[in-house]
């Protein structure tokens, strides 16, 4: 005759109790921390702006003379930063010789250095602003002949910035 052993009501708690534990800890989430989404840095440096880039156009409107403006020929706004192009260049070629006061505004964690060229290789105006407390500065600028051109330099860190030209009467 054939004895069945039995397991003992205890020793059955002890074996579902023990699989219990041991199949918690294989469930997803459990063997390591989830710290939640990691945000992607962008590779233009964009994100170390103090606004989205979305938003400059905006900002600029409230920040530098606009058309409709007394005197207003021109302006434009964007963003420089040293992972795309800590320098740009802009040209006005049509706009008319005469004396202008150019608004410049600039905000983030650095300065920018502006300066006008008419046809001599020499600036007709300079600049240099510190961005850090979202500056606006106003400056003279006599433009020999039609159009020239504007250069903006960043010295550091991404910054947003507008520009405006106004021609005197």
């Amino acid at each position: 005759m054939t004895q069945k052993l039995r397991p003992s009501p205890l020793a059955v708690a002890a074996l579902v109790l023990g699989a219990a534990v041991g199949l918690a800890g294989c469930t997803p989430g459990t063997l390591t921390s989830d710290p939640g989404p990691t945000p992607t840095p962008t590779a233009d440096g964009s994100e170390d702006l103090p606004i989205d880039v979305d938003d400059i156009p905006t900002w600029a409107a409230q920040a530098v003379p606009q058309p409709g403006d007394p005197g207003y020929v021109d302006g434009y706004s964007g963003w420089v930063s040293p992972q795309t192009s800590p320098s740009l260049t802009e040209f006005a070629g049509t706009l008319p010789a005469g004396d202008y006061t150019v608004t410049l505004a600039c905000n983030g964690a650095a300065a920018i250095d502006v300066a006008l060229f008419a046809d001599d290789p020499a600036p007709i105006a300079t600049q240099s602003i510190d961005c850090a407390n979202a500056t606006t500065r106003s400056f003279p600028a006599t433009v020999p002949a039609a159009g020239f051109s504007t250069e903006i330099t960043l010295a550091g860190d991404p910054v947003i910035y507008a520009i405006a030209f106004q021609i005197e009467p």
